[in-house]
C-alpha cells in the first residue's frame, strides 16, 4: 500500500473517531445528569466597578448543559434543585463565597454585601468555585 494511501486511511479514521465520539462537557458549561431539574445562578466580579454582580436563575432540564463563563478565577456557581439551595456533593470542596440571591429572576450588583441583600428582600447563600473543572452534576 502507497504511503498516499495510508495517510488517507488514518484521516478518515480519525475523522469517524471525532464524529462517532459523544461530546463532553467544557468546563465553562453545567450538564445535569441527574433526573431533576436543576437552577444556575452565577457570581462574577466586576473589575471595571470594583463589586461582584449576581445572576439567576437558568434551569436545566435532565441531560442538558447550560451556561457559559467568562474567567474561572472570578466565577462562582450556586446550583438549587427542589427549592434548596444544595452544592453537588462531589463540588463541597471547592472555594465558596456567600452572595446574595432572590426567589425569581434576578440580577444584583453588590451582592457580597449581607446588608444590601437584606435591604432588598434577598438571602445570603453559598456560591461555589469550579475553576476549570467540567461541572458534571450526577447527584445531589
Amino acid at each position: 500500500m502507497s504511503p498516499m494511501k495510508v495517510k488517507i486511511r488514518i484521516a478518515f479514521l480519525m475523522l469517524f473517531l471525532v464524529f462517532s465520539c459523544p461530546a463532553r462537557a467544557r468546563a465553562d458549561r453545567m450538564c445535569n445528569y441527574t433526573n431533576d431539574i436543576i437552577w444556575q445562578a452565577h457570581a462574577q466580579f466586576i473589575p471595571e466597578a470594583q463589586t461582584w454582580g449576581v445572576w439567576g436563575w437558568w434551569s436545566a432540564k435532565p441531560g442538558e448543559c447550560i451556561g457559559e463563563r467568562r474567567d474561572d478565577r472570578y466565577t462562582y456557581v450556586a446550583y438549587k434543585r427542589n427549592r434548596s439551595v444544595t452544592p453537588p456533593r462531589q463540588y463541597q470542596s471547592r472555594p465558596s463565597k456567600m452572595f446574595c440571591v432572590k426567589t425569581g429572576s434576578f440580577e444584583i450588583y453588590g451582592a457580597d454585601n449581607p446588608n444590601e441583600c437584606a435591604r432588598i428582600g434577598g438571602r445570603m447563600e453559598t456560591f461555589l468555585n469550579y475553576g476549570q473543572d467540567t461541572e458534571v452534576i450526577s447527584r445531589f
